[in-house]
């Protein structure tokens, strides 16, 4: 059988069954994880003491990358904020069409990159500060301009699918992948018949139609491609407990969520 339990700092849990192995999954507030099995073969009691943990440090460089989806040529500056508070501007770089550079990381308090397509249109300027994963300052695909011939376009608002019931988010999880020589995160999800779901990106049919963007010890933070909303699925809370987030754009997200945790 399996069972969930949440245990408080110098309290100790009772757990009684049958069968001859336990196995022990839990996660630290700030997703680390550990796992410990022990074989019951003479049959008497066993005490398990959770391992002593310290928070990380937080991290203190910007991983950057740039992607552009757009079909031209693009320029973006950067603008490094330094720890002290002084500010400076990079030369100009540029980004081929529908590509992607990595620009490495930076020691730095914030990093702004504001970016120009080929027509000279500004992009939406991003803001990113120190991580402990790669970050993205996404340049989508500039519209067309409408043909002054076609009628106007209907603009429906999209609504997101209601969360699924019976699900429970149990756990984050970051770890490296050596064959693609990147990190990856993960949801980790208890389904209603008692089955651990890991949920990882783009897996639409998983989480309400959306998609895993990052985790946080908070929850799982989730993109609807529909709507173009972001939402919170807390950890230790059902589907149905989701928190949509403040935030129109990625960079937004580090202080909606801390907005959300402040009133909750």
């Amino acid at each position: 059988f399996e069972t969930q339990i949440g245990v408080q700092p110098g309290k100790q849990e009772t757990i009684a069954g049958k069968g001859d192995l336990v196995e022990i999954t839990g996660a630290y507030a700030d997703g680390t994880e550990f796992i410990q099995k022990h074989a019951f073969r003479d049959g008497k009691p066993w005490s398990y003491k959770v391992p002593t943990h310290t928070d990380p440090e937080p991290p203190k460089v910007i991983n950057l990358a740039v992607d552009s989806r757009d079909k031209a040529e693009a320029r973006f500056t950067l603008t490094i904020t330094e720890e002290d508070g002084k500010k400076r501007t990079l030369p100009p770089m540029v980004i081929g069409p529908e590509s992607k550079i990595s620009l490495g990381e930076f020691e730095a308090k914030e990093i702004r990159v504001a970016a120009v397509y080929e027509t000279g249109k500004n992009v939406n300027a991003g803001t990113f500060r120190p991580s402990t994963n790669e970050q993205v300052y996404l340049i989508p695909e500039q519209p067309k301009a409408p043909d002054g011939n076609e009628p106007p376009e209907t603009v429906v608002d999209a609504i997101d699918d209601e969360p699924a019931t019976g699900f429970t988010v149990t756990g984050m999880l970051t770890y490296r992948d050596n064959y693609e020589n990147r990190d990856k995160q993960e949801m980790i999800v208890n389904g209603p018949d008692g089955r651990v779901i890991y949920v990882a990106g783009d897996q639409r049919n998983l989480i309400d139609g959306g998609v895993l963007i990052s985790v946080c010890p908070l929850g799982g933070i989730v993109y609807m491609p529909n709507s173009g909303n972001y939402y919170l699925y807390p950890r230790g809370q059902g589907f149905e407990m989701r928190a949509l987030l403040n935030a129109e754009r990625p960079e937004q997200l580090a202080m909606a969520i801390e907005e959300w945790s402040r009133q909750n």
